[in-house]
């Protein structure tokens, strides 16, 4: 007998469930690195507010008018930013790897799914599908490695992803050190 059923609700209820844990482990994700870039922006603006209250004080207090403009002329911290800048770039980083690393599992658990429910299925096809199993098979395999070369693919994006991040950074850190010694001479 052809029983084709059983296994295709079994694949669809276990293919429900694989596309709701991603969603549950994408939003976690997201959640997660908001809260941190929250946190970072925070901590970041709490910082420039204690340095602009620190600069009124010395701009307040100044004692004679050379006293007032050393204060006024004063530059901001770069430091603050800088390390915005970073602790930013290490945010985006970790998420991006993360949630790539989520969809690729999610890619290969889909795909060993498919595979083990196509097996089901071809040993229940009635005699003289043996072709139409070779072809599917062939087509089964070819996916897989589609799937191999775009993680690959994926991955090789994500470490050019951030190693260009981290080289602007470096950069937008040197011309900032650049420019603060430039101003203090």
């Amino acid at each position: 007998m052809f029983s084709v059923p059983e296994p295709l609700s079994t694949a669809s209820k276990a293919s429900l469930d694989a596309q709701l844990n991603l969603l549950r482990a994408a939003g976690s994700q997201s959640l997660e690195q908001s809260a941190r870039l929250l946190d970072l922006q925070l901590s970041t603006f709490r910082q420039g507010l204690d340095e602009q209250s620190r600069r009124t004080r010395e701009v307040m207090h100044a004692a004679d008018p050379q006293a007032f403009w050393q204060a006024v002329s004063q530059q901001p911290d770069t430091g603050i930013w800088l390390n915005y800048s970073k602790q930013l770039t290490a945010i985006a980083s970790a998420s991006q790897s993360e949630l790539t690393k989520i969809a690729n599992q999610q890619a290969q658990d889909t795909l060993e799914k498919s595979l083990a429910l196509f097996d089901v299925l071809s040993k229940n096809l009635p005699q003289g599908s043996e072709p139409w199993v070779a072809v599917m098979r062939s087509g089964s395999n070819q996916a897989a490695a589609q799937l191999e070369n775009f993680q690959k693919l994926t991955r090789d994006l994500a470490e050019s992803f951030e190693a260009n991040l981290n080289q602007a950074g470096a950069q937008v850190e040197k011309a900032v050190k650049a420019a603060s010694a430039m101003k203090k001479s």
